[in-house]
């Protein structure tokens, strides 16, 4: 991890505006930032703007989801990355790009991805978050993945245990 100091990378996924921006005083008041994923297919309305703007505007990254929060696998069984990537992700970049967001940063709905999808998509974004099952220093490891926790208690000690290592923390108990 070089010189960077461990820490945390929270975030939100699809489109719960009002709980998010329901959130803003609690995150200034710790000097909290995240990483909202907002899936763009329903967010259309002027309010939905403005709730999107305030996360930005408080210090937060806005990432794309998708627009209509559509598995990966299932999609590009009858189409292609490219397709998936110029329906699904590049209309919703554009839309924050029309509230003068930049995007930098892609979120995997259901966390389903692939290598093709990965390498695809490492074009676009500096960061990619997935789901990571395995132990990140194994060969293949995809190493622009951001490991997502749903729940550690419903999914074990070891992923959770996996996740802490790969960012760079180190408990001497879990």
């Amino acid at each position: 991890m070089g010189d960077m100091d461990p820490g945390v990378a929270l975030t939100f996924d699809d489109a719960s505006l009002d709980k998010w921006v329901n959130l803003l005083p609690l995150f200034q008041k710790y000097n909290v930032r995240a990483t909202f994923f907002i899936c763009t297919g329903c967010t259309d309305s002027p309010l939905d703007r403005s709730k999107i703007l305030a996360l930005s505007d408080a210090g937060n990254e806005i990432g794309s989801h998708s627009v209509h929060h559509l598995h990966l696998s299932q999609y590009i069984t009858d189409h292609s990355i490219h397709d998936y990537y110029t329906n699904e992700i590049l209309p919703s970049v554009q839309y924050f790009d029309s509230l003068n967001i930049p995007v930098t940063s892609f979120a995997y709905p259901y966390g389903d991805q692939n290598s093709q999808s990965d390498n695809f998509l490492s074009k676009y974004f500096q960061k990619i978050r997935g789901i990571c099952l395995l132990d990140p220093s194994e060969d293949g490891a995809f190493l622009l993945a951001i490991p997502r926790i749903p729940n550690p208690h419903m999914i074990g000690r070891f992923l959770f245990h996996c996740w802490i290592q790969f960012a760079g923390i180190q408990f001497s108990k879990i």
